[in-house]
């Protein structure tokens, strides 16, 4: 059985945590990324603030590695951050953007 897991880390925490699930599951990586990221140097308030009125407004960003074909995969693991109660645009942008009919 192939597992993906595709996610998006704007602090490196989520990318801490989907390598460790992906070594104790032998699955395949997909760091989601937006052609154009939240900008604002340093990971900081105004950056998180950013993200947080993004993901309020529903945004879904182009991916720089989208669409993805995911025919090849039997389970899809999803990993965001969670900011103002809401996925991260990136993660709303692959849920959106892509079937997921027949996975797990």
């Amino acid at each position: 059985m192939k597992t993906l897991i595709a996610y998006y880390s704007l602090t490196g925490n989520a990318d801490s945590v989907a390598q460790k699930i992906a070594q104790a599951t032998k699955a395949e990586l997909l760091k989601l990324k937006p052609q154009k990221d939240i900008k604002g140097g340093k990971v900081g308030f105004f950056k998180i603030f950013k993200g947080a009125m993004q993901a309020l407004m529903k945004k879904t960003p182009k991916l720089e590695n989208a669409p993805v074909d995911l025919a090849a995969y039997d389970k899809i693991v999803i990993g965001t951050p969670t900011w103002a109660g809401m996925i991260a645009p990136a993660v709303r942008s692959f849920l959106t953007f892509n079937k997921l009919d027949g996975t797990k």
